[in-house]
């Protein structure tokens, strides 16, 4: 490791602090026999999805878990002195299985867009495109002269969607409301207490900023007020309007009380709540984003924002029934239960692979962040020098 990143690892980050970056890292490294992403050190950015403490680093580190290259090495190896090869054992089966839980996210991600793109360009009405450069009364209707909405690529996009043979939809005729989410100024709400560890009765604040573009959530935060604020039910979604990731976007799966955003996000609200109308506008929403259409529509900068005003533009095609479940299914499977309890080492891996097969990237993510808390146990356990205790 050169002596300059070995400093800014030692002085320039606040705690000194090792993470994996929330971007896929192609190349590996062999580490007792299984692949790991290389770590790589950072300080502390938003590119980071898993941040673990320095103390974290030098206990897989003695237990050959990573490897970093050091001119002069600090760490002399030592493994835990309880239970030995069945914690590293552990250990490592809980790596892999967070590893690949990441991997079949992005792959699940992607062939979302795939299906959607598929669907599109399989079944267009017999109308060919034909680009045309607008005409006045476009331009006086969208109020907007330096738009790329006029491009030829933007036109070609869009004309996929609206071609679609079985028609599309706007959001308000599919049952939405759209609205900002709760504004939660002093002179809005009052004095409120925030803080990122749970307490009950408090509302849990999803901002949009915590969401990824696969429509998960990193972190959550919780705010206590006394008055009775704009909350989120099952089947509506959370939608990232502003600055240069926005598009971003979350379905309410389960049925949550005191669920709440801020004014940052839209939230598309519906009377029915049906989790599969709400699942599939939010993945549609991620094919937008995926081909650029969300910044073409957005206005204003420092990355711009999709206004209220501009939603009727999008539009959302009527896909089959049997069409939109086979996707949405991707996203959320109701029928994969992650049941761990009673396995055994040996019986883990192979039980883990099959579940990432069936499960949807909600489900993906949901048990990715409880064999994460597992970790997390395992290895303040080794630092305390107390035996770990090996469950699943």
């Amino acid at each position: 490791m050169p002596k300059e990143t070995l400093d800014m690892f030692h002085k320039r980050t606040p705690i000194n602090t090792i993470g994996i970056s929330k971007h896929i890292i192609p190349n590996v490294i062999i580490a007792n026999n299984i692949k790991c992403p290389i770590i790589s050190i950072l300080s502390i950015t938003k590119q980071l999805r898993f941040v673990f403490s320095y103390k974290t680093v030098l206990i897989l580190l003695k237990m050959n878990l990573i490897k970093l290259e050091i001119t002069n090495p600090i760490i002399k190896p030592n493994i835990p002195n309880k239970n030995t090869e069945d914690t590293i054992k552990y250990v490592e089966l809980l790596m892999q299985a967070i590893i690949n839980k990441e991997i079949e996210i992005r792959r699940k991600y992607n062939k979302i867009l795939d299906e959607i793109q598929n669907e599109l360009e399989k079944n267009q009405n017999n109308k060919k495109f034909k680009y045309d450069l607008p005409n006045i009364s476009e331009i006086m209707n969208l109020d907007r002269m330096d738009s790329s909405l006029y491009s030829e690529d933007f036109r070609k996009k869009e004309f996929l969607i609206t071609n679609y043979k079985y028609g599309v939809s706007s959001v308000k005729e599919l049952g939405f409301q759209i609205s900002r989410g709760q504004n939660l100024q002093i002179s809005n709400i009052g004095k409120s207490i925030q803080t990122d560890v749970y307490r009950e009765n408090y509302y849990t604040l999803i901002l949009p900023k915590f969401l990824s573009k696969y429509g998960t959530v990193y972190k959550k935060e919780y705010l206590g007020n006394p008055n009775d604020l704009k909350t989120l039910k099952k089947g509506d979604i959370i939608f990232g309007a502003e600055g240069n990731e926005k598009g971003r976007s979350l379905a309410i799966i389960e049925e949550q009380s005191n669920t709440i955003t801020n004014i940052h996000g839209i939230t598309l609200n519906q009377k029915q709540h049906s989790l599969t109308k709400g699942i599939f506008i939010k993945l549609f929403l991620d094919y937008y984003r995926a081909n650029g259409m969300i910044d073409a529509y957005a206005v204003g900068g420092n990355g711009g924002s999709l206004a209220i005003k501009y939603w009727d533009f999008l539009k959302f095609p009527n896909f089959p029934i049997e069409k939109e479940n086979q996707i949405i299914k991707l996203y959320h499977n109701s029928d994969s239960n992650y049941e761990t309890t009673n396995l055994k080492l040996a019986d883990f891996f192979d039980y883990d692979n099959k579940f990432n097969q069936e499960a949807g990237i909600y489900e993906l993510d949901k048990s990715m962040k409880y064999l994460q808390e597992k970790l997390n146990n395992a290895i303040n356990a080794i630092v305390d020098d107390v035996e770990v205790k090996i469950e699943f």
